[in-house]
């Protein structure tokens, strides 16, 4: 079994320390929420550990499944650069959620 510890369990620390105490404690993984204070990354600090990395799209203020038309668009190109960002990182894998439905877009 691999274990896996996201950044939103020691934020708001530096990703050099979250890095260093799961390394620490052998852990397989670190989920980067992709997000202040987790949005702008050092490759080099990402390699200079042995932990592998998966990434969490945005969570604040993103909805994918917008009826609004602006914040589905400006939502879709948050979570398409948390997917190159992923890449740059050579993470395992990206997690994405589908937003939520408006009360009025359930008919």
């Amino acid at each position: 079994m691999k274990i896996g510890v996201s950044t939103l369990a020691l934020y708001p620390q530096p990703l050099s320390e979250v890095l260093e105490f799961l390394e620490e404690k052998n852990v397989d993984y670190c989920e980067i929420i992709n997000e202040y204070p987790y949005h702008e990354i050092d490759e080099d600090l990402l390699d200079s550990y042995q932990v592998k990395l998966t990434v969490h799209s945005p969570l604040s203020d993103i909805n994918i499944a917008s009826h609004n038309q602006l914040i589905r668009k400006s939502s879709i190109t948050a979570v398409k650069r948390s997917m190159d960002r992923a890449v740059e990182w050579n993470a395992d894998l990206v997690v994405v959620h589908p937003g939520s439905m408006p009360i009025m877009g359930k008919k």
